[in-house]
């Protein structure tokens, strides 16, 4: 996978994507609002003048790729349950593969990314 701005949030989504054909990309979802373009639209729409969109580098933080993919299945229940046994075997191995290049002393550590609009009303 390539270099992306929220590694740990969107690659996890892709590979359960692979698996179980849904779509997180796109309105509504986690990165609805991933464009600087479509954020600003509705501060623009509501009348704010001056409205800028600035890009703001986070580090994303995890215990251990386990704690991060726990946190997915809490906000994503009954995802697993779709899938057959070997096909959940699968998914998971490819998660934890695909994660542990962020793991190191301090945990599952990424940089990340998060849009920030303001503007005058």
């Amino acid at each position: 996978m390539g270099k992306v701005a929220n590694p740990l949030s969107s690659w996890p989504l892709v590979i359960v994507a692979k698996y179980t054909g849904m779509s997180f990309f796109g309105a509504p979802g986690p990165f609805a609002l991933a464009d600087p373009t479509v954020c600003e639209r509705p501060l623009t729409e509501a009348d704010w003048r001056s409205v800028s969109i600035q890009a703001i580098a986070v580090r994303l933080h995890f215990a251990s790729v386990e704690a991060l993919i726990q946190a997915g299945k809490s906000m994503m229940p009954g995802v697993g349950e779709r899938l057959s046994p070997q096909d959940q075997q699968r998914l998971s191995e490819e998660m934890q593969q695909t994660l542990r290049q962020f793991e190191g002393p301090q945990g599952l550590v990424a940089p990340g990314e998060t849009l920030l609009g303001v503007g005058v009303k």
